[in-house]
């Protein structure tokens, strides 16, 4: 008979590895299209429990940058708070810069900030963050 402590063990393993979180993956891309499809997934450490896409707008430049990756709720944060130094969410803007989190698989594939706009989840976070940043 099987000890029952090693099926505990390989059924807490299993479920483990399969419920790693997976996003879209991509640096420095000037469209969101390049940043899907399969070669663009890619399943995230235990530790990665967000998907990350960030944008930044320069009409200096005349160019849109998208960058897509796994992150911690740290890392979004701290994304967001490097990104709130230069820029604000704000498409009317000259420049502007979006930081955007969520937790499901493959859930950043596409951002409404990446059409120039501002998506609600994006505001939400940029008041609350302002928020707690004044008390």
């Amino acid at each position: 008979m099987v000890d029952m402590a090693k099926v505990v063990i390989l059924l807490a393993v299993s479920i483990s590895l399969t419920s790693a979180l997976q996003c879209f993956t991509c640096e420095y891309e000037n469209n969101n299209q390049n940043c899907q499809g399969t070669n663009a997934i890619k399943t995230c450490s235990q530790t990665q429990d967000r998907c990350l896409t960030q944008t930044i707008w320069s009409s200096t430049r005349d160019k849109l940058r998208i960058d897509k990756s796994c992150a911690s709720q740290a890392g979004c944060q701290d994304a967001t708070e490097q990104l709130a130094k230069s820029y604000w969410c704000d498409s009317s803007k000259g420049a502007w810069g979006c930081v955007e989190c969520c937790n499901t698989d493959l859930c950043n594939l596409s951002r409404t900030s990446t059409q120039h706009g501002v998506s609600l989840t994006t505001i939400v976070f940029t008041v609350l963050f302002t928020v707690l940043c004044l008390h």
